[in-house]
């Protein structure tokens, strides 16, 4: 048996198979491998019209030191976030801030984009993390939007640090063992995958959302932040395609609530600005807004953020805030 197996591993060396590595699907060269998010951005490349900056993402990169008197920005989210075939004037955080500085002329206002197209809510709770030392005083998230609901291939998003560790094993360099690994893939994604719920199928189920989403409001509320929750918009053939949207819709509007902070409905807001939702998303696309959908997101974003600004959701907020700070705190100790 080990002369059958020396003889299989030397037959595959000789072959250089497989070439797959089921632990590093990505195969773009801007990609750079992280233990924690899987992959993120070479900086320095320019990425589907926009410039990485030293984090791996798109967008100026701020001074750590904020600015006194500085209004900074975080935006979280996905591909929709960092504006997937759209220049950098005609992205939603870029009509946010305009409207922003226009409402608010007294104060200089700086952002930062943690969002990377393919990522989840798995990876927004983590970025977020790893943004709040530039001290954002609003964080807008706009998450839930495709990849979270979306199937997932052999493992769930939240199984990814486990997938890069295990890449740069000894033992997985073993081309035997690599092989093994890519037949099971195969036949989870052929077979067994066929037979699982579509909540199950998903990178993130909706009761991983939850807790992600729950995790990121309180760090942000923690952190002295404020928080706006953005309910992103889906067309027709997406929610046919992936019926469990309303669970996550759901989730992102509860939680928000139950949070205190301001939320908005993007598909109400998308409905009425116009009467084909084809005029709002890019061409051949079904869930990645184009520059018209990005300005109905972006001056929607710069109006709440106005209104947070001003104290009028603040005064609605706080209580419930406060309330659930005090909970917080005894069920720590």
């Amino acid at each position: 048996m080990l002369v059958v197996l020396a003889g299989f591993e030397g037959l595959l060396r000789l072959l250089d198979l497989p070439r797959f590595d089921t632990c590093w699907v990505t195969k773009e060269d801007f990609w750079v491998e992280d233990p924690e998010l899987g992959f993120t951005y070479e900086p320095g490349r320019t990425v589907s019209w926009g410039t990485i900056n030293s984090l791996g993402l798109r967008g100026p990169e701020p001074p750590v030191e904020k600015p006194p008197g500085t209004l900074r920005l975080l935006f979280i989210g996905d591909s929709s976030v960092y504006g997937v075939g759209t220049h950098d004037e005609a992205t939603f955080y870029h009509t946010a801030v305009a409207s922003i500085a226009a409402r608010c002329p007294a104060r200089d206002v700086d952002y930062l984009v943690g969002a990377i197209p393919g990522y989840s809510s798995y990876h927004s709770r983590i970025l977020l993390d790893r943004l709040l030392v530039y001290e954002p005083d609003i964080v807008i998230f706009y998450v839930g939007a495709y990849n979270d609901h979306a199937r997932g291939r052999s493992f769930r998003d939240a199984d990814i640090p486990k997938r890069m560790a295990r890449r740069f094993a000894w033992w997985h360099r073993i081309h035997t063992v690599e092989a093994v690994e890519l037949v099971s893939n195969v036949f989870y994604r052929k077979f067994i995958r066929k037979l699982r719920s579509k909540e199950n199928k998903a990178r993130v189920p909706p009761w991983e959302f939850e807790e992600n989403m729950r995790e990121m409001l309180e760090r942000t509320l923690e952190a002295g932040a404020e928080a706006v929750v953005l309910l992103p918009p889906y067309s027709a053939s997406l929610l046919e395609r992936h019926p469990i949207i309303p669970q996550y819709q759901e989730i992102l509007e509860r939680t928000a609530s139950e949070f205190g902070v301001a939320s908005s409905r993007l598909q109400v807001l998308f409905e009425a600005a116009s009467g084909d939702e084809r005029e709002l998303y890019v061409e051949q696309d079904d869930y990645h807004p184009n520059p018209s959908g990005q300005r109905v997101i972006g001056e929607e974003v710069g109006r709440t953020v106005a209104e947070v600004l001003a104290g009028e959701e603040m005064a609605k907020i706080h209580p419930k805030r406060k309330a659930r700070r005090r909970r917080t705190r005894s069920e720590n100790q």
